[in-house]
């Protein structure tokens, strides 16, 4: 998914105004596995799904318990930031 499709879905733009938006995101490749954010810890960005999946889990016990599933266009916020 484009960084123009993803703006879009979220809110329709006029052209000058996406181009201030994507001038100010630097576009990040991480790897299967890749913990983006960590328990307890403030987190001063925000992410956008643009290719693949990612999830939410926290650990009950010794299991991992997933609370949210996000794909193609989805935001990735820490809620404790």
């Amino acid at each position: 998914m484009e960084l123009s499709q993803i703006i879009d879905t979220i809110y329709p733009l006029p052209t000058a105004s996406k181009n201030i938006i994507k001038a100010a995101i630097t576009e990040t490749i991480l790897p299967k596995g890749h913990i983006l954010f960590k328990a307890n810890k403030v987190e001063t960005s925000i992410y956008f799904i643009k290719k693949g999946i990612a999830r939410a889990y926290a650990y009950s016990d010794a299991n991992q318990i997933t609370f949210w599933l996000g794909q193609e266009g989805d935001p990735i916020v820490s809620m404790q930031s």
